[in-house]
């Protein structure tokens, strides 16, 4: 592709919003955005298509109605990423203190988001319990703590009425065409099917097999919950934002069947957990091969 037509930014975007990676317009300096430039995937990309892609910043951040953003978001696209990241609780990305793991993508002026490395989904990321995991708020999509105008991709769209509304409906598709049909259910099963015999006989794994039943019978459980809360917050019947949630418990889903230290987590130094025998090592097995270090840190 061209240059000047197509840009793709970003890969693991990292960093504070001194570097622009919360795409909050700063002003129109290049090197305001350095963590969005230094990470371009199109190594030729150019001073004029930096600026475009600032412009098209500048507009998120400012344009007052959206008729103006549309000029410079794919409003659409943004919308069911967000929809999407939402349902599975991957707070291990744009939403969360981290700002990383999701591509900025720009075409002609107008950007949009893709996303990247979404194995901690499902709650796997700095987003407590059980409990808050089922009921993370569709309408403050967001780690706990950060302002949705911090997260302007998806907080100022969400500022608009007939954009949240598009944002619910794409939700609501979720949960129907995928959860309430039966999809989910089937899936989970064609893959435990697919894969159970070779977890059960694999001399290297990181877990046991008893281990990895409960993981599969804990995301089960997750994901009706999940739907059936998200269902809930689109009807009104739970609340969808934080405050609200804190104001009216008892309107929570109860999540108290769901075990998350089944599905496993990422801890707080970077570390995998789940439990204290989920990964083992180093040690080198008598028959050579290597097992992975409890105390590894990941890159």
């Amino acid at each position: 592709p061209q240059t000047n037509e197509r840009q793709m930014m970003g890969g693991p975007m990292q960093g504070g919003s001194a570097q622009g990676a919360d795409l909050v317009y700063q002003d129109d300096e290049i090197s305001s955005y350095a963590n969005v430039f230094e990470n371009a995937v199109l190594k030729s990309t150019n001073s004029e298509d930096m600026e475009r892609v600032i412009l098209a910043l500048k507009g998120l951040n400012t344009f007052q109605n959206v008729t103006e953003i549309r000029q410079v978001v794919d409003i659409e696209e943004v919308l069911r990423y967000f929809a999407v990241n939402t349902t599975l609780v991957n707070l291990d990305s744009y939403v969360s203190g981290l700002l990383h793991n999701y591509y900025l993508y720009e075409e002609e002026g107008v950007i949009s988001i893709l996303p990247w490395d979404l194995n901690l989904s499902f709650g796997g990321f700095q987003s407590g319990g059980s409990q808050s995991v089922v009921n993370f708020p569709i309408d403050e999509p967001v780690a706990e703590g950060i302002d949705l105008s911090e997260r302007p991709l998806i907080g100022r769209l969400l500022e608009f009425e007939e954009l949240q509304t598009l944002y619910h409906e794409y939700l609501q598709e979720i949960v129907d065409g995928y959860f309430k049909s039966g999809l989910f259910e089937s899936s989970i099963e064609k893959y435990y099917q697919l894969i159970k015999n070779d977890v059960e006989n694999d001399p290297t794994a990181f877990f046991t097999y008893q281990q990895f039943e409960e993981g599969v019978k804990n995301l089960e459980i997750l994901g009706t919950l999940r739907a059936e809360s998200i269902q809930g917050q689109l009807m009104g019947d739970i609340p969808s934002t934080y405050d609200e949630q804190k104001a009216n418990p008892e309107k929570l889903l109860d999540a108290s069947l769901l075990d998350m230290e089944a599905l496993g987590s990422q801890g707080a130094n970077g570390s995998l957990d789940r439990g204290s025998d989920w990964m083992r090592g180093p040690e080198r097995r008598e028959d050579g091969d290597v097992r992975f270090s409890e105390e590894m840190q990941l890159p």
